[in-house]
């Protein structure tokens, strides 16, 4: 059985949050506070050593990570920017004002937008066990067409914060680094916990909202690429940012 330990964080804030704005894809970058929020995650990070980065191909996620990996010790040497990791389609919520969003009485999301970021969820979990398991080429998801072709990359730090320890290093452990956006956090770790809990007829889903900078650690104990269990950790959210790995139950 192999552990692949996967560091799943959403971007910095974007000026566009800052603006209380729905951005969806549009791009401004991150706001001052993003670029903070940002390098305290490379700080936390910055003793281990990834085998690889996915980042969603949005800007926010892209300025994030830059800000990340300049706090790292030793840089990825393999980066992987994907639309697999871009943000759930807003629809008409689009570039409207947080307090517009509110007033509506129900969502505008539609069943093929849930369908959509479903798929592209099962789709990257699916490709990541394959790619760091299996050391299989990055390939991007059939449907990619529907993205469209181009990729689009224009568009309070503590010094005393404890940083999280590089352990088992020897012991064949893959660290994979993520980065995208709250709305593919929430339904990536819904579909987990759905999985995990199948076989419970009254198992309800999780309302999870991931803070800018938010890292959670998804352990995935892998016997084969269809069977493999996934254990979920949040480290700096709700829990204290100084909270050690081995102290998070």
């Amino acid at each position: 059985m192999q552990l692949l330990r996967v560091f799943l964080i959403r971007h910095g804030q974007s000026m566009y949050q800052s603006l209380k704005i729905v951005s969806g894809k549009n791009e401004l970058g991150l706001s001052g506070l993003g670029i903070v929020q940002s390098k305290r995650a490379g700080t936390l990070l910055q003793n281990l050593k990834f085998d690889q980065v996915y980042t969603s191909d949005y800007k926010r996620c892209i300025e994030s990570y830059t800000h990340i990996e300049n706090q790292l010790k030793q840089k990825p040497r393999v980066i992987t920017y994907t639309p697999l990791l871009r943000e759930v389609n807003q629809g008409e919520e689009t570039l409207k004002s947080y307090q517009d969003v509110s007033l509506q009485s129900q969502p505008k999301q539609s069943s093929d937008l849930n369908n959509e970021i479903q798929e592209r969820v099962e789709t990257f979990l699916h490709q990541l066990i394959r790619d760091q398991i299996y050391k299989k080429s990055y390939k991007f998801f059939p449907y990619r067409h529907q993205l469209g072709s181009q990729i689009d990359t224009n568009n309070f730090y503590n010094p005393s914060v404890q940083q999280f320890s590089s352990y088992s290093k020897e012991s064949g452990m893959i660290k994979v680094l993520v980065l995208s956006h709250a709305g593919f956090i929430a339904q990536t770790l819904r579909y987990l916990h759905h999985r995990q809990n199948s076989h419970l007829s009254n198992s309800e889903q999780p309302c999870i909202y991931a803070k800018n900078g938010a890292i959670f650690l998804l352990d995935f104990y892998v016997s084969d690429l269809e069977s493999w269990d996934c254990k979920i950790s949040l480290t700096n959210w709700k829990r204290g940012i100084n909270t050690p790995f081995d102290l998070i139950n």
